[in-house]
């Protein structure tokens, strides 16, 4: 399931948001309930939740969770099929949505994921400018030995003699 990080980023720092405003947080696509099965994902995972009873969740599946989104973006008098039925605008009361304990570990995770990724890439880095340094060095010093040895047979090789 695709996670939509920021999302949960902005209901984190937030504390709590608003369902209007969270909808206005989702992008809009289709302009149906489909719309909102990413977000209805997160809530069936545990990473979000409602200001419902205790003990209700938001929807009992995720199709179900996209429709009672779908429901609250809905202005009075506008309305949607679910099922076959006619679903109206949300009239059941404000309802507010927060992040949960769940929410926190896996923005921890995806932060986790994303340091790791760049970890690894320095590593690469550092790694390979090691190598075209070790490669460098390598190279001057055997051509600076060949010269110096070089030098050190014109001067140490003997002279050849003239026989009569």
């Amino acid at each position: 399931m695709a996670v939509n990080e920021e999302l949960l980023k902005k209901i984190a720092l937030a504390g709590e948001i608003s369902g209007p405003d969270l909808i206005g947080q989702v992008p809009r696509k289709s302009g149906t309930y489909v719309d909102f099965y990413g977000l209805g994902a997160m809530i069936q995972s545990g990473y979000i939740a409602a200001n419902t009873e205790p003990g209700t969740p938001f929807g009992r599946t995720t199709r179900e969770s996209a429709a009672l989104l779908c429901q609250i973006s809905l202005t009075p008098g506008e309305s949607f099929f679910y099922g076959e039925v006619p679903w109206d605008a949300w009239d059941a009361g404000p309802v507010a949505f927060f992040i949960t304990g769940a929410g926190v570990l896996k923005l921890e995770e995806l932060d986790a994921k994303r340091s790791a990724k760049r970890q690894k890439r320095m590593d690469y880095v550092i790694s390979a400018l090691v190598a075209v340094l070790a490669a460098a060095l390598t190279s001057t010093a055997a051509h600076l030995y060949a010269l110096d040895r070089e030098s050190l047979d014109k001067q140490v090789a003997p002279k050849a003699r003239a026989e009569s």
